[in-house]
Formats: C-alpha cells, structure tokens, sequence
C-alpha cells in the first residue's frame, strides 16, 4: 500500500513538472529510460537485454555501483544502479571490443 501511494505521488510530480522540464523527465525521475537516467530501477527480468544475474557479477567485480533503498532492519527493499557506471562497462567493452585503427599519415 506504501508502495503504490508513493508511486502515484511520484507519477503525479511527475506530470506536473514534465512540461517544465522536457519530455525525458518523466523517464529520469523513473528511471524507466537507462540511456538518461542517473539511478536505474531495472526491470524484473533485463537491463540493456542482460540478465540480472550478469549486471549483480558486474557489481561483485565493481565495475557498477548500486545501492539500495530499504526501511532499517527490512529484508526487501528495492535496488537502483548506478547509471554512469553501467554505461561505463558497456562502452569499456565497446572501445576493447572495437580497437580504433590508427590513421596512416
């Protein structure tokens, strides 16, 4: 009940402010676009088509920084990534992937 009272009122300062901030406030506030987004609230399944699994072997590697949100002595609480980091890692592997060749003068 917590939980969707506290969704409708982020969904409402949302509306709210989307016309004073862009259309992409939505998303960032949400955290439902990871291409804008500070913190991510990834789906239940995929983030970025990647398992859950995968993105929790990159944190115990640190290579993405996470934190989470829980009422003191709480069991569940809802985990947010850092965005920065994550897009990061995927352009890390891009660049090592993708070798620039050098210019020939």
């Amino acid at each position: 009940m917590v939980l969707s009272m506290s969704f409708s009122v982020l969904m409402e300062h949302t509306e709210l402010n989307k016309s004073i901030s862009g259309p992409n406030y939505a998303e960032t506030v949400a955290g439902d676009n990871p291409a804008i987004a500070e913190w991510i609230r990834p789906p239940r399944n995929r983030l970025y088509g990647l398992s859950r699994g995968f993105w929790y072997a990159r944190v115990a590697d640190g290579h993405v920084r996470t934190v989470t949100l829980r009422k003191k002595g709480a069991l569940r609480g809802a985990r947010l990534w850092y965005g920065p980091d994550v897009r990061a890692y995927l352009q890390r592997l891009l660049d090592e992937q993708n070798p620039k060749k050098e210019e020939v003068a």
